[in-house]
């Protein structure tokens, strides 16, 4: 998706609530003429899209709440943030997707929207999987993304304290310092000048951390955003030369902005 070169523009990296709505339903292979409730899509996924007349494929990682949004980053820097996909079986809907930082797509714009439909598969206790179809902005291809059971300390936030140094994904040019104290707060400043302040909430019983964040003192800072953000042990972007480490992972954003960034604990 928007596999592209792109043009250079002063805008922070943009992200926006995308509709894809789940329908409730049950998974493949159930023998029962009656089918088992829907099992709810949250968590860490990974995975990867392929477009149509291209070759290979493009990794892609990112968060998914219940009922709520999911925020994902590609290894070029383009976002995307899905909302209210909510458990397994099929799913349609709109898809919308966001340059990485600073810069916009051939278009000239920092957006491409895209119609999406495939299903959510599960195991009887987690869903495993989803995947589906894209088509929209003259491309069109295929995506899987695959549950991680990963470990995060989020419900310990004290092991989340730390001073953090990372980048804007997809920009290693843009940098960004934040300081996490015990509490899950944490406040800090990016390369653009920005000051950046906010608190990370554990979501019970899952990988994952909501935020909520400011981005002030420029013209280009995105103002106050909520997202989700999750931990591991490796540098998805290569970023910092795939060294071992403790990494966070953040999206967030509001109607008009938002950013995704990687973060190493110091």
């Amino acid at each position: 998706m928007c596999n592209r070169a792109y043009s250079r523009s002063a805008v922070i990296l943009v992200m926006a609530a995308a509709l894809l709505t789940g329908c409730g339903g049950g998974g493949g292979g159930y023998s029962s003429s009656t089918p088992p409730a829907p099992i709810p899509v949250q968590g860490v996924y990974f995975g990867t899209y392929s477009i149509n007349g291209t070759p290979g494929s493009t990794p892609v990682y990112g968060a998914i709440q219940s009922g709520g949004y999911g925020y994902f980053a590609d290894t070029q820097g383009v976002s995307y943030v899905l909302s209210s996909l909510t458990d397994s079986g099929s799913y349609s809907g709109t898809l919308t997707a966001y340059a990485p930082p600073g810069q916009t797509f051939p278009t000239g714009s920092s957006t491409a929207s895209f119609s999406v439909s495939g299903g959510a598969s599960d195991n009887g206790s987690y869903v495993t999987a989803v995947s589906g179809s894209f088509t929209g902005s003259g491309e069109s291809g295929s995506f899987t993304i695959n549950y991680q059971p990963i470990t995060i300390n989020a419900l310990s936030l004290n092991a989340l304290a730390g001073s953090y140094s990372g980048y804007y994904w997809g920009s290693g040019s843009t940098s960004i310092a934040l300081t996490v104290n015990t509490g899950g707060s944490f406040s800090g400043s990016d390369g653009y000048g920005c000051q950046l302040s906010g608190t990370l909430t554990p979501v019970p019983g899952y990988d994952l951390v909501q935020v909520t964040a400011s981005s002030t003192g420029q013209p280009v800072c995105a103002g106050a955003l909520s997202g989700l953000g999750f931990e591991s042990t490796q540098d998805l972007s290569g970023q910092f030369s795939h060294a071992a480490g403790t990494y966070v992972y953040v999206g967030a954003s509001n109607a008009k902005a938002g950013f995704a960034a990687e973060l190493k604990l110091q």
